[in-house]
């Protein structure tokens, strides 16, 4: 994935702006310290890009033992609803967009999406150092980037751009689509 996100790169002349997105924006962050000449700006939606907790790292372990062995059915409900703002959570289009998602993806991109970002370090100091803008979005009550991460983040990375979107959760793409991009093109022009 991550010699994917870098061949991009050499299509263009001049220097890019790469968004990364949950756990894409981790990939996103490892490809912008790899090759820091070519990025103009690097903005990251709802990814923390920091170490797993040892809670989520049991999580994917359990997670990868039923694709293993054939049992994973597929997101529950509650796990699916924790995706998105309270006020979305019983939205069925959401909620249906999501899960066929996941069946167009199948159990065996999951399982090389968890297994390729599971054992990472905290990009947060380099983050910090970095010499391309770092942009830094999250939505309003996202589960996976809670508010106090969000906080700790714009922390470790002070010269950071910031910015929440609301009345979203982790799905902001989704939830937000208007705000999203209006906030990408701002950051865009900031940087171009």
């Amino acid at each position: 994935m991550k010699m994917l996100s870098a061949d991009r790169l050499a299509y263009f002349e001049e220097k890019v702006h790469l968004v990364g997105y949950s756990m894409g924006g981790y990939l996103a962050a490892l490809t912008a310290l790899e090759n820091p000449s070519r990025i103009a700006s690097l903005t990251l939606i709802g990814s923390t890009c920091d170490a797993l907790a040892e809670t989520a790292q049991k999580a994917r372990q359990q997670t990868l033992r039923l694709i293993k062995n054939k049992q994973y059915k597929g997101m529950t409900q509650k796990h699916l609803a924790q995706f998105f703002h309270p006020s979305n959570q019983q939205n069925k289009e959401y909620l249906a967009l999501v899960k066929n998602m996941e069946r167009d993806l199948g159990p065996g991109v999951l399982a090389a999406q968890y297994q390729a970002t599971a054992s990472r370090n905290n990009l947060l100091p380099k983050l910090a150092k970095a010499s391309f803008a770092v942009n830094l979005i999250a939505g309003e009550l996202d589960n996976f980037v809670s508010p106090q991460t969000f906080r700790a983040m714009q922390e470790a990375i002070p010269k950071a751009n910031s910015h929440t979107i609301s009345n979203a959760g982790h799905m902001s793409p989704i939830e937000q689509p208007a705000e999203l991009a209006k906030c990408l093109a701002e950051n865009m022009t900031k940087f171009g």
